[in-house]
């Protein structure tokens, strides 16, 4: 089971929400009021009629509960809300096909908005705590994100925040200068790649940027404008299914 550190404990448990579930209609950008404006704009849509739920464990990530997990005989899977499946059904999402195609347990260990910061964080929660799964995959995420330490655990900025400046001035100065992102999203591939020498470890990334492309695989340009999840924002399934099996083409036969 994941031992937090401090800033994520507090991120992750509120207060008696241990061992509780969450099973949620709409989650984030996949909102009611975006599915009732996309049907009433298209009459055949075609997620009218799909029903998606998101069920949440008691630390948010769509996955089991923690202590539930075999750690050591399953694949993880970090990153943001590509990995998370924001307007997908769960069947619909990489971990989920990944698992299909191998065979082993994945775990989803997709974030919603994480940034590169996040997920090299928990990562160390995972290493932290003795886990030794059968592989961890990461998909790295817009290195224009930023995460910020402080008293409450940890805050999350995006160059869209409004009133940056007077909320962070790090995170103005870090959203602002993108050689600063870069460089530390580059660090925290190098160092998650040797902090894993020991397990089998692959480096992806969706988002297109030629520093990091030099330690990550970029994920196959299959953005077909039409394959979209519910939200409408995020890549729908065909595009989850496609890098799934680009995952499982470079996975099979090491683990």
């Amino acid at each position: 089971m994941i031992e937090f550190l401090d800033a994520d404990y507090k991120r992750y448990y509120g207060k008696n929400n241990q061992y509780k579930k969450y099973v949620l209609n709409w989650f984030g950008s996949d909102s009611e009021k975006n599915y009732l404006d996309t049907c009433e704009k298209n009459p055949n849509w075609i997620y009218k009629d799909v029903k998606i739920t998101y069920e949440l464990n008691y630390c948010f990530f769509r996955t089991d509960n923690f202590d539930e997990i075999d750690w050591n005989n399953s694949i993880l899977m970090l990153g943001c809300s590509f990995v998370f499946g924001i307007g997908l059904t769960n069947e619909s999402t990489m971990p989920y096909r990944l698992q299909e195609l191998t065979g082993h347990k994945v775990i989803n260990l997709g974030m919603p908005a994480a940034s590169n910061t996040r997920i090299w964080s928990l990562l160390i929660n995972i290493l932290n705590s003795k886990i030794k799964p059968k592989a961890i995959i990461i998909v790295w995420s817009d290195p224009n994100r930023y995460t910020e330490f402080n008293d409450d655990g940890m805050e999350d900025f995006q160059p869209g925040t409004g009133h940056l400046k007077e909320k962070s001035e790090l995170a103005y100065y870090y959203l602002t200068h993108e050689t600063q992102s870069v460089e530390m999203s580059l660090r925290y591939i190098i160092s998650s790649k040797i902090m894993c020498s020991d397990i089998p470890y692959f480096a992806y990334s969706w988002y297109p940027n030629s520093m990091l492309d030099k330690q990550v695989t970029p994920f196959a340009n299959t953005a077909i404008e039409r394959d979209r999840a519910r939200d409408n924002s995020h890549y729908g399934p065909y595009c989850n299914n496609f890098w799934a099996n680009q995952i499982y083409n470079d996975i099979r036969g090491i683990i």
